[in-house]
């Protein structure tokens, strides 16, 4: 039995190594290149094709590709919580402080609700 992996070139090649590392030749990997005659560009890798000879080689592909899709949602993670703090800093860059002055010189910050009692 087969397991024809489709994606991303650089996501294969990830890929290839982990599972060649952890397999070794046991596992048989195909790469197959990009067949599309209507693109002037090297082939690259499109599927990758692990021979799934054995329970050993099955669990150690399914813990690689377990690993990787880890390693993605670590990844999403973060992402968010830099663009959560990209938002933050954003916010802090444009958030207004009003403060005023009396006639006697004295200087307090107010809010926009008590700016707006100022008014009336």
């Amino acid at each position: 039995m087969d397991l024809i992996i489709e994606g991303h070139p650089a996501e294969l090649e990830w890929l290839r190594r982990e599972i060649d590392a952890k397999v070794g030749a046991d596992a048989q990997l195909e790469v197959v290149p990009s067949q599309d005659t209507d693109e002037l560009r090297e082939p690259i890798i499109i599927s990758l094709i692990v021979a799934l000879g054995g329970p050993a080689i099955v669990s150690a592909v399914r813990d690689v590709l377990k690993r990787r899709y880890q390693h993605k949602e670590e990844m999403k993670r973060l992402d968010v919580q830099l663009r959560n703090s990209e938002m933050k800093h954003n916010y802090d860059m444009t958030e207004l402080r009003l403060r005023v002055t009396t006639d006697d010189g004295d200087e307090r910050e107010i809010s926009e609700e008590e700016l707006q009692g100022l008014a009336a």
